[in-house]
C-alpha cells in the first residue's frame, strides 16, 4: 500500500467558495466525499445511514481542522497472487500488515523515509510504535468488522 496509492488527488470545483488553487495538506478519506457533497448541497443523509466519513468542507472554505488523526485502508488482492493488507498511516508513520503472507509485514517512518525504502517493521528499536499502531489498526478493524478478524479470532 504505497503512498502513490493512497495519496489520490482529489480535484473539488465549488465557485464562490473554494478558492482556485486551494491545496488541502490535511489528510481527508475517500470514505468523507459522501458527508462532503451533502453538506455543500445544503442535504441531509438519510435517517437510517451509517456515515463513515466527515464532512470536510470547512477546509474547502479555508477553515483549519484536522478530519482525520490516521487513515486506514484496506486491499484484498486475488488476482495472480493473494493477499490481504490492512494499514494505518499517521503523519510520521506507517504500517502495513500482511495477513496470511508470513514476512511481509511493513513498517516505515515516513518523515525520515517518503519513498518507503527502510522496511523497519523487525527493527526492535521501534517495538512500541509498532505495536500502538497495531492496536490502533485492530480497534478500526473492530469498528468495520473485518472478515480477516473472524479469519483469526473465531467465535
Amino acid at each position: 500500500m504505497f503512498e502513490e496509492s493512497i495519496r489520490i488527488p482529489l480535484i473539488v470545483r465549488w465557485p464562490g467558495v473554494a478558492k482556485p488553487g486551494l491545496e488541502i495538506p490535511q489528510p481527508v478519506s475517500n470514505l468523507d466525499t459522501y458527508a462532503t457533497v451533502l453538506s455543500m448541497l445544503g442535504a441531509r443523509a438519510p435517517a437510517n445511514w451509517k456515515q463513515e466519513g466527515v464532512d470536510v468542507s470547512p477546509l474547502l472554505r479555508g477553515k483549519r481542522f484536522t478530519p482525520h488523526d490516521d487513515i486506514y485502508g484496506q486491499y484484498d488482492l486475488q488476482n495472480d497472487a493473494v493477499d490481504f493488507m490492512r494499514m494505518i498511516r499517521t503523519d510520521e508513520w506507517k504500517l502495513v500488515r500482511h495477513y496470511f503472507s508470513a514476512g511481509a509485514d511493513e513498517l516505515y517512518h515516513l518523515s525520515d523515509d517518503p519513498g518507503e525504502t527502510r522496511n523497519l517493521f523487525n527493527d526492535t528499536t521501534h517495538t512500541r510504535t509498532q505495536a500502538g499502531l497495531q492496536k490502533k489498526l485492530l480497534r478500526w478493524q473492530r469498528e468495520i468488522d473485518d472478515p480477516i478478524l473472524r479469519r483469526l479470532e473465531p467465535k
